[in-house]
């Protein structure tokens, strides 16, 4: 048995998929197993496993696209970790991001059930930074994850077996958001701690879920139907989600779905101030986004602006 098992789905992304695995491989935590789940990928990817030649890496396979979900689930079933570790194919873990987590969960209650931290998003094409996410928020967060995904990406997260065990697998029926329905879920009964630095690097390209506006659209009704009577925050709720939906489509460069995502943050929330500045920055571009992104946390924590 393995101290941590590694959940790596993958689907046609061979050169990603090295990358995320030699992240992995150059953790100084050394006892893992590493489950790649190959969602029926029309190029194969155990060319790249065989090249790395490491007996921790075990190899599954689906033998039809069965979506992000599925593939997590088929991790899950044959993992044999203590801890259940989730990376994307197209996500890096820093060096220690094991050793961090295993250490916090070392010196936390047994009510803790998952570890999570931050990450920076680069862009694809030429490794930019475009944001820098570095989460505090620690505890009970079950009111907290009700109104927005406060975790992040999948990647940054650390969770017990036996927590998985007690919840349940992923939610095969979302189409988009699963890991935030998961979230949810692990928030009733249990509670989180944070690693509150860098640990994982969030790769920003067209080839993601997220780069389909229609697809986000559809998990945000499939979670709304599956936790209506427990979601907070009403048309405020709504006038976040658009405003996240907008930062996140200027990431892709997608400037128009930004601007009227932009648009239904204000109409959701006419005092939403920061939709309104992100609305104007649009029109120059989505650095200009991020800069002010940045400019507005800053300002929020009171710290010095620097010119």
């Amino acid at each position: 048995m393995s101290l941590v098992s590694v959940i790596i789905p993958t689907l046609n992304r061979p050169d990603f998929l090295r990358a995320a695995l030699q992240s992995v491989l150059g953790q100084t935590v050394r006892d893992l197993e590493i489950l790649v789940v190959d969602d029926a990928s029309s190029i194969d990817p155990r060319p790249v496993l065989a090249a790395l030649d490491d007996g921790r890496i075990r190899y599954f396979r689906h033998d039809s696209n069965r979506g992000e979900a599925a593939a997590r689930n088929t991790g899950i079933r044959n993992a044999r970790g203590t801890y259940v570790a989730f990376l994307d194919d197209d996500d890096e873990w820093l060096p220690d991001k094991l050793r961090l987590q295993l250490d916090s969960f070392g010196r936390s209650p047994d009510a803790v059930a998952c570890v999570y931290g931050g990450h920076v998003a680069l862009r694809g094409r030429d490794g930019r930074e475009l944001a820098r996410e570095v989460p505090t928020r620690r505890g009970d967060l079950s009111r907290a994850l009700l109104e927005r995904n406060v975790i992040g990406p999948p990647s940054t997260v650390m969770v017990t077996r036996q927590c998985l065990e007690r919840v349940g697998l992923f939610d095969e029926s979302i189409a988009f958001g699963v890991d935030y329905d998961m979230w949810i879920r692990i928030a009733r009964d249990h509670h989180f701690e944070v690693v509150p630095e860098v640990l994982v690097r969030y790769t920003v390209h067209p080839g993601q879920m997220s780069h389909d506006p229609f697809l986000i659209a559809r998990g945000r009704a499939d979670i709304k139907r599956k936790h209506a009577p427990s979601l907070r925050g009403g048309r405020r709720r709504e006038a976040r989600f658009y405003l996240s939906l907008g930062h996140q489509m200027s990431l892709l460069g997608h400037m128009g779905e930004a601007r009227r995502a932009f648009l239904k943050a204000l109409f959701f929330n006419p005092l939403q101030v920061r939709a309104g500045l992100y609305l104007v920055a649009s029109l120059a571009g989505p650095r200009n986004i991020a800069r002010l992104r940045r400019l507005v946390r800053t300002i929020s924590r009171g710290d010095p602006v620097e010119p």
